[in-house]
This record gives C-alpha cells, sequence and structure tokens, in this order.
C-alpha cells in the first residue's frame, strides 16, 4: 500500500494490475520525462473509490509500440476541482494536476527495463523537457496557449489501448507474500486461484478431442505472437519417431492387447463351467457329490472373479495403446500421431520431446490432486527427455503452464488476467511458482529443472543443493521405469506413502512408477482393488490410527505417538500423553503440537535425549514401532506383503520422497 498526498486516511493498493474500470477505454497518449528518460504514459478513467474522503484519483500505466506495460503511480485531486481539470476535449490537463504518486517499482522498471520506441515517432523528433526526479514533465508545459495546444496535438494521440503486455515486472518474495496474505476468494475463482492464492491465473479452455495439451502449447505461444498450430505441432513431434519409440509402443501394445484376448478366451470357459456346475448341483441329490460340486462352483467363482479384474484392467491398458492397433511401421506410427484429432493423445513421451522441440519447459498443475485434498503434490515434476539430459544443458525460451484434470485432459493456465500470458520467461514465471518447484522438483533433483541455469541459481540462492540427474534410455523415458539398487526391493516399482494419500493405482500415485508387465502382476491387480483396499496408502503410514499397537508392555494408537514419546524418555508424565488412553493418544495434530511444545521448554532440555543420540537411536525405535504394527494387525500384514518387492517411499512435506527402508525391512523379516 502507499499513501496518499491529500489525506492520511487514503491508502492505494500498489499494484501492476490494470483496474477493470480502465479496460475498453480510449485514452491520450502522453509524452514525458521522468528519471532521464522519455516515456509515454495513459490515464485511466477517473476513480472515485475514495470520493468519502472527497479524493478522485487516476491509474498511470506505462506505455510502450501501443502497448501497456505496467501500472507505474496514481495522480489524485480533490473532487471539488475535479471539472476544472478537463480541456474543452473533455481530457485531463497534467498541468493543472499536482505531482503524481509513483509506485516503488517505477523508478527500477522505467531506468532499466524501458526504450521508447514509436512507429511513427522517434525521439529525435521529441521536443526538449525539463526532468525531475519525483514528477513527470509533459512536452507542452513551457509553451504559450498556442504553442501549447500545438505540441499537444503532436504529442498526444487519442487512441484504443492495447492490453497485450510486453514484459511483466518480476516479482519478487516479498510482493509474492503480500500478494498471496491479501489474497480474498472470489466465487468466480477457479481452484488454481485459490490453490496459489492469487486472482492473477486463468484456465483457458480448448477443443480437446485428444488435441488438448498440443492445443496449450499453440495458445501458450500464441499469447506471444508465435503463431503455430495443432497439425504443425504434431508434426513436428512425428519426425522424432525412430525405431526404438516404434518398438517400445508396439511391444507394450502387444503386451496388454494379447493378454486381454487370453483372459476373454478364460472368462469364456469359466462362464460355461459355472452354467455347467449349476445344472449339475441342480441335478445332484444332497451328499458328498452335491458338496464337493460345490466348492467346486465357488472355487471356480473365485477364478472367475479373479479373471475378471484383470481383464478389466488389461482392458484399460490396451485402450491407452489403441492407437497402434494397425500400426506396423515407423512410418505407420507417424502417421497416426499427426493426425489432428487422432487416436494419439500426448503422454510423457510426448511432453517431454516437445519440451525440447519448442525449447519450453511445462509447468503441470494437478487439478485432480486438488480436488482430492493432495496439494502437496499439485506441481508435477515431468521425466526429463533424453537428448537435453544427454547435453546436460537447458535453458527454455518459456515456461508454459497447464491444468491436468483426470489424466486425460490439459488446459492452459494464464498468468496477468489482464493480458492472458500464457508463455512466461524466467523472470516473468511468478515466485510461488518458482518456490513450488524447488520444493517438489529440486529438492530430490527430479526432472529437468536441475538443467536449467536460472533455476540452478535460484535453488543455490536458497541454499538448495542441485546435482546432475541420471541418464535413461529412451525405453526408461517413455515408460519412466528405473534399476533395482538393493536387495531389500526392487524398484521396478515405485510406491510413495504419505498420510494424505487418496486411492490411486499402483505406480499411478503421486512419485509412483511402474514397469509396464508389472501393472498385470497379481498383487499389483490386489492392491488396486479399491472396495477392498481403500486407500491403503494411508495404513501404511505411520499416523494411521490402529486398534492394535502394544510396544514395551504399553498401548499406542500409531507408530508416529510412540515416536513422538520415546524422545522424552524417562519423563513418565509426558510420556502419558501420547498413550493411547492419553490426552493426545487419539489425535496425531494434537499430539505434535504437545510434542513441539514440550522440546521448546527449557526446565525439561537436561533430562531429554539431545538430537544426536537420538538420531542414533530412531530407526532401531521405529523397526521396532513398525515391526509391532504390522505383525499385531493381520489386515495391514497382508497390505504390506502385497506391495512384494516394491521401493516404498516416504512422503514429508517439504523434504519430498525418502526410501522408506524401516518398513522395506519389516517387510522382509515378516516374509520369512
Amino acid at each position: 500500500m502507499i499513501n496518499s498526498n491529500l489525506k492520511k486516511e487514503v491508502r492505494y493498493n500498489v499494484t501492476n494490475n490494470i483496474d477493470k474500470s480502465d479496460l475498453d477505454k480510449e485514452a491520450y497518449v502522453y509524452n514525458a520525462k521522468i528519471y532521464n528518460k522519455h516515456i509515454k504514459f495513459v490515464l485511466g478513467a477517473p476513480n472515485f473509490e475514495h470520493l468519502n474522503s472527497k479524493i478522485i484519483f487516476f491509474n498511470i500505466y506505462l506505455v510502450n509500440n501501443g502497448s501497456i506495460v505496467s501500472k507505474i503511480g496514481i495522480y489524485e485531486t480533490n473532487n471539488s476541482d475535479y471539472n476544472s481539470l478537463l480541456d474543452h476535449n473533455g481530457d485531463i490537463d497534467l498541468n493543472k494536476l499536482s505531482d503524481p504518486i509513483m509506485f516503488p517499482y517505477s523508478k527500477s522498471l522505467i531506468m532499466n527495463n524501458y526504450d521508447l520506441i514509436d512507429d511513427f515517432e522517434t525521439m529525435s523528433n521529441a521536443p526538449s523537457e525539463v526532468d525531475t526526479n519525483t514528477s513527470m514533465d509533459t512536452d507542452n508545459e513551457e509553451e504559450d496557449e498556442e504553442e501549447e495546444e500545438e505540441t499537444a496535438s503532436e504529442a498526444s494521440t487519442k487512441s484504443s489501448i492495447n492490453y497485450n503486455v510486453m514484459t511483466l515486472i518480476s516479482q519478487s518474495k516479498e510482493e509474492s507474500d503480500y500478494e498471496i496474505a491479501n489474497y480474498e476468494e472470489d466465487p468466480k475463482d477457479t481452484w488454481v486461484n485459490k490453490y496459489l492464492r492469487s486472482n492473477k491465473y486463468e484456465i483457458i479452455d480448448n477443443e480437446g478431442a485428444g488435441d488438448c495439451f498440443f492445443a496449450v502449447l499453440r495458445d501458450a505461444l500464441k499469447t506471444v505472437k508465435i503463431e503455430t498450430s495443432v497439425k504443425s505441432i504434431r508434426e513436428k513431434l512425428a519426425n522424432e519417431v525412430d525405431q526404438t519409440i516404434f518398438q517400445t509402443y508396439k511391444e507394450l501394445f502387444d503386451l496388454y492387447y494379447n493378454n486381454m484376448k487370453t483372459t476373454q478366451e478364460q472368462l469364456k470357459t469359466h462362464k460355461n463351467k459355472h452354467n455347467t456346475l449349476k445344472k449339475m448341483i441342480t441335478g445332484t441329490s444332497d451328499g458328498p457329490d452335491k458338496i464337493k460340486l460345490i466348492q467346486d462352483a465357488k472355487d471356480n467363482f473365485n477364478t472367475f472373479t479373479a479373471i475378471n479384474t484383470k481383464g478389466k484392467e488389461l482392458e484399460d491398458l490396451a485402450r491407452e495403446f489403441q492407437f497402434m492397433k494397425d500400426v506396423n511401421s515407423v512410418e505407420d506410427l507417424k502417421k497416426v500421431i499427426k493426425e489432428v484429432g487422432g487416436a494419439y493423445w500426448a503422454d510423457n513421451w510426448a511432453l517431454s520431446s516437445l519440451e525440447r522441440i519448442y525449447n519450453v519447459k511445462f509447468i503441470i498443475l494437478s487439478q485432480t490432486h486438488y480436488v482430492e485434498g493432495e496439494k502437496e503434490h499439485v506441481l508435477q515434476c515431468i521425466s526429463p527427455d533424453i537428448k537435453l539430459e544427454e547435453r546436460g544443458l537447458f535453458e527454455p525460451s518459456y515456461y508454459i503452464m497447464a491444468d491436468y484434470y483426470q489424466n486425460n485432459h490439459y488446459k492452459l493456465i494464464t498468468y496477468d488476467k489482464n493480458i492472458k500470458r500464457g508463455a512466461l520467461t524466467f523472470s516473468e514465471v511468478p515466485y510461488k511458482i518458482k518456490e513450488l518447484i524447488l520444493e517438489r522438483c529440486m529438492e530430490k533433483n527430479a526432472g529437468l529443472y536441475v538443467l536449467i541455469p536460472d533455476f540452478k541459481t535460484f535453488a543455490n540462492k536458497h541454499g538448495v543443493e542441485t546435482t546432475s540427474i541420471s541418464k535413461k534410455s529412451a525405453y526408461d523415458t517413455l515408460v519412466d521405469t528405473k534399476k533395482p539398487k538393493s536387495q531389500d526391493y526392487d524398484d521396478s516399482i515405485v510406491i510413495q506413502i504419505y498420510n494424505k494419500s487418496k486411492h490411486a493405482k499402483v505406480g499411478e500415485g503421486s512419485g509412483e512408477s511402474i514397469k509396464p508387465e508389472l501393472k498385470i502382476s497379481k498383487n499389483v491387480l490386489e492392491l488396486n482393488n479399491k472396495k477392498k483396499y481403500p486407500e491403503w496408502r494411508k495404513k501404511l503410514d505411520n499416523e494411521f490410527l490402529v486398534t492394535n499397537l502394544k510396544i514395551d508392555g504399553i498401548n499406542w494408537t500409531s507408530v508416529k505417538h510412540y515416536m513422538l514419546a520415546s524422545r522424552f524418555n524417562g519423563i513418565t508424565d509426558i510420556i502419558s500423553k501420547f498413550k493411547k488412553d492419553g490426552v493426545y493418544g487419539s489425535n496425531i495434530e494434537e499430539a505434535q503440537k504437545f510434542y513441539e511444545s514440550q522440546l521448546a521448554k527449557k526446565s525439561i532440555k537436561s533430562t531429554l535425549i539431545n538430537d544426536e543420540e537420538f538420531k542414533k537411536m530412531e530407526h532401531t525405535l521405529l523397526e521396532k514401532a513398525l515391526y509391532a504394527k504390522f505383525t499385531q494387525n493381520d489386515e495391514l500384514r497382508e497390505l504390506l506383503l502385497l506391495t512384494g518387492n516394491a521401493l516404498i517411499t516416504l512422503f514429508k512435506p517439504s523434504k519430498g520422497a525418502i526410501p522408506f527402508v524401516e518398513l522395506m525391512k519389516v517387510r522382509k523379516l515378516i516374509t520369512k
């Protein structure tokens, strides 16, 4: 906020946005000199927001090339003087106004980023002015009335304002925090506005029909005056197809399609067997034979159900690669990808390849994760393109934000509603977005950001060290797989658990991956059964509340409660609060708050286990608690064993995902 020069109680918002009241307004373009720079500017419509304080004000907008660059200040006047300010054309005579209120960033903007360029007038033809550091001197300032009118007509022209902003001001952390703190939700706000706590974002839909992602790229580039089409984008992507890419897609399709056909035949066999057994049971008298037939029927039904579940999964997987049905060569695949509105939809390979082709970086925000309450996973980290990895350096011209919903539709997210900018330079990317990228995609060296110098510099300034990412084959880039690293796990499947995780198929949760052929394995299909194992990831987390958990003869409701209490070894009155029947025994959040409040007390500091000692004990204590949890609860034991030999990672907000070593060790112990 900035103070009025006329009334102490009046304050103005400091923002570069164009006010709604100033949209579609025709205005005079004024020449002036400020900070020793020649500039052009326009005034917004008279604003009566502070009329109760007897003030009328006008927003000042910097202009370049017939376009608004930014709001840079305010002219204000007493309402009683308003009519006297108007000339014979009804426009404001600036000579009758006092000095303007310039926004803090205006000087930096004008001095460092502004050069007046006009197609019809060069500055060598402009009359000279007297410059001051605090006021804007217009061209007609010291002429007589006749000359004044002539100069004004030369220096000012009436025109419709073009709101295509050329350069957005780089946002600082302070400005970002201020914007977030002062955000007020509007009924018309989209989920992105609510998530990022800013009214500056807008979601732009497109024609969809398999072209949605290509349309996002097209529409984003259009906002920076780069014209392209879905057809052109598809053609460029198709040119990237080689024998390796074709073979990978072909193998995946054949795997799922052939297995789907096999399960369909098996279902027919078991259905016929069911009908036969049904007739035999009806025609058999009570006795051992009938009992055996009934048992056979039950076994057959269970087998039928399992095959049917597998069949549905295979149908979904085969449908994902349906575009490969009649594709038998590289050229066939190229034709399919080129088809506008065709069967090929952009996948991970397409996204990473298009980043390299167009030298852009996509910032994907998942609406699905937001809706399901997993706000920590809204920002997605795209797997990097193999060719960019090999190059080891990526300097994108623009960053493009996209809304991703239900794994099948992309929409463009624009920044600054007044201009709807869809492609942003690094300096223009909102500070909050940069922070999210740092937290989600750089602290664990995920995605392509660690190859971008601007982001590496940003990360280093915030104390985050970055390392180069490991190289993958073209196959790995396409299907997002990894190689095993430990006897305790095989990261052909990566499962991420979190106390707020929602149900998702194995390999499709946040931070997860799975080799294609493992998607139809028995254990994976079991875990994908939402009715049987709803939100199973939460149950593996330390914060999940359980019925039975006895450790060292004491009852607890979660592993987390036990771990919190362990820090206060010997201080019985504090430990009792964390027990099952304790004050905080059934509430994780309250237990955490109590834990932090006790740690802060100087009176018990001498009796506490110090940080260094507790870190040495922590892994052993956690293993003991996890062993108790999964051996005392049969359902949880079965659930853990269904994860097989998968790599299990534990997500912690602000820290990212780390291998859950203790849980995988317990899994190995109870498997024997």
